[in-house]
């Protein structure tokens, strides 16, 4: 069959845009592709990760509501797996468990329950956010910290236990308590964080506990807010051991020897027996002292809760020298010898 020029061009043009459609269609998805891939793939996984966190809390207070008890325990598992993936990976540490309780601190309650039960919300400024979809960006903020830097360069390589609790009903407050575990499993150090469970700020930057197992249970926690002490423990070779300052000591000891009084003199204030009377004079002289040793407990446990407490500790110091013109010449010796320490560090 013979074939006329116009009938071969045409059949020659129809086959090169044929060609042409097929290798556009396969490079374009290839292209395409690529421009996907540059998206920020920790940005995705991120609101992944908190649509997911979400998904599972919100499931599991409908399981909690219907008493379906099986189905709610599936989602805890979930839950705690979830939490433990997703603090390991932004964290960068070896979380090798995380802790969950049903009504402690799983499900969370959703806003609008807090919000029912703080009194006086709304008259309140601050706002109060939904916990599971902010973790991912609270454990950001909270590996950005310089508190969880310094902890992490020396446990990174330990197991660490991880936890979140609801503190939302005061002041809007997130816990999220980190725990790193010794080789012998006896001593613990540990860290908390408090976050705004909206802004993400933390209210307490500082702060450090160690536990040791092996030690008799009135002597194996120690816990400080101070930076000197908390740095000098993570760079000492041993696991977790803070030194306190000797004013630091000092001012622990008087603050254990006031709960004592106060403890004794309630124990002298009890009747011995139903039938004696107590005269009106004993018990204001008993409420006298009381309001004051309680005073003077509040004041002293300001003091040594860290810097963040100044302001509240000048406060109480105010309060105090107004109901009882001064302070206690001990106290007064003790918080000279906090003034003199920090002001030779600050000369070094």
């Amino acid at each position: 069959m013979r074939v006329d020029t116009p009938t071969l061009l045409g059949v020659i043009t129809v086959s090169i845009l044929c060609i042409f459609a097929v290798s556009f269609t396969f490079f374009g998805n290839i292209f395409y592709d690529s421009v996907d891939s540059l998206t920020p793939e920790y940005v995705l996984e991120e609101e992944d990760t908190a649509d997911i966190l979400t998904e599972i809390n919100q499931q599991a207070i409908i399981y909690q509501k219907n008493v379906d008890s099986e189905k709610l325990h599936e989602q805890m598992s979930l839950m705690q797996q979830k939490q433990k993936d997703v603090a390991a990976k932004i964290l960068g540490v070896n979380v090798t468990n995380v802790y969950i309780d049903e009504d402690w601190n799983f499900p969370f309650k959703d806003i609008s329950e807090i919000e029912s039960i703080i009194p006086n919300q709304e008259e309140s400024s601050l706002p109060i956010c939904n916990i599971p979809e902010n973790i991912p960006t609270h454990l950001e903020i909270i590996k950005n910290s310089e508190m969880f830097s310094m902890f992490s360069e020396k446990y990174s390589q330990n197991n660490i236990e991880f936890e979140i609790s609801d503190e939302r009903n005061h002041n809007s407050i997130v816990h999220y308590s980190i725990l790193a575990i010794s080789e012998d499993q006896n001593q613990t150090a540990s860290l908390f964080f408090h976050l705004d469970s909206c802004t993400g700020e933390i209210s307490v930057p500082y702060n450090l506990t160690c536990q040791d197992q092996s030690q008799e249970e009135n002597d194996n926690r120690l816990q400080t807010r101070f930076i000197d002490e908390i740095q000098s423990s993570l760079d000492s070779k041993e696991f977790c051991v803070i030194k306190l300052e000797p004013w630091h000591q000092k001012m622990r000891e008087y603050h254990t020897e006031i709960g004592e009084q106060l403890d004794q003199l309630t124990k002298n204030f009890e009747p011995k027996n139903n039938e004696e009377d107590i005269s009106q004079e004993e018990t204001f002289r008993f409420h006298l002292e009381f309001q004051r040793l309680g005073l003077l407990n509040d004041l002293i446990r300001s003091v040594t809760s860290g810097t963040l407490e100044d302001e509240k500790t000048d406060e109480l110091i105010l309060e105090y020298k107004e109901k009882y013109d001064s302070l206690p010449d001990e106290l007064v010796q003790l918080l000279e010898m906090k003034e003199q320490h920090y002001s030779s560090l600050l000369n070094k």
